[in-house]
């Protein structure tokens, strides 16, 4: 949802890159009420969980948001709920992916 009127419906990521080379297909929809519909969406999946990224102090470095009980944020400063198998993959592959692909 991009203005409470306008929500983009599609697979296709809001990025350069994605937008040069893939494939994929994106809609525009302007209806105030689908634009509801989809905010209402977000809210209920914020209220189960879920995490915003912000750049810790002094801007060098990711950290994850979450909101949990009674609205108390909790701050990771690596990516929750990711298991050791998966961070040793990352590990592994990230030499070989070029920067400007990212």
């Amino acid at each position: 949802m991009i203005d409470r009127r306008t929500t983009f419906v599609g697979s296709m990521n809001m990025d350069f890159r994605s937008s040069r080379l893939n494939t994929e297909l994106g809609l525009l929809v302007d209806s105030p009420e689908l634009a509801r519909e989809v905010l209402g969406l977000a809210e209920r999946v914020r209220a189960i969980g879920s995490y915003r990224l912000r750049l810790a102090q002094p801007g060098d470095r990711l950290q994850w948001v979450g909101s949990g009980a009674n609205g108390v944020e909790t701050v990771y400063d690596s990516e929750p709920n990711v298991d050791f198998g998966t961070r040793l993959q990352l590990w592994l592959v990230f030499p070989f992916i070029s920067e400007s692909l990212l």
